[in-house]
């Protein structure tokens, strides 16, 4: 079996029972799902998105092919944000960023 799909279901398995408890204690499911996740130091999916785009910039800012450094530093003209701006950051300074974000989400700051 492939590993990504018994991780998946490991995944599924735990914030299915998370939200069958929640709903039996009256507590709203999907903030329990947030705070399990944030507690077993995994992501919700749209972080880890930024996850992956934040190690595709890196990959594109770090490769020696001339044509993908061109085509980040011409998409950085255009768009400026968090996940891009990560790409002048050492590797763990940019995933922790992606991780803080999704402990301050799951914190109601976000």
């Amino acid at each position: 079996m492939n590993p990504f799909v018994s991780q998946a279901t490991k995944i599924r398995a735990t914030t299915n029972t998370v939200a069958k408890v929640s709903i039996i204690h009256q507590h709203n499911a999907r903030e329990s799902v947030k705070a399990v996740l944030l507690g077993l130091g995994r992501l919700n999916v749209p972080h880890l998105i930024m996850l992956r785009k934040v190690n595709f910039y890196r990959h594109l800012f770090t490769s020696n092919n001339q044509i993908l450094s061109c085509a980040l530093h011409s998409f950085m003209l255009r768009r400026c944000d968090v996940v891009v701006n990560s790409v002048f950051s050492h590797k763990f300074s940019a995933v922790q960023t992606v991780y803080d974000k999704f402990a301050a989400y799951v914190d109601g700051f976000n």
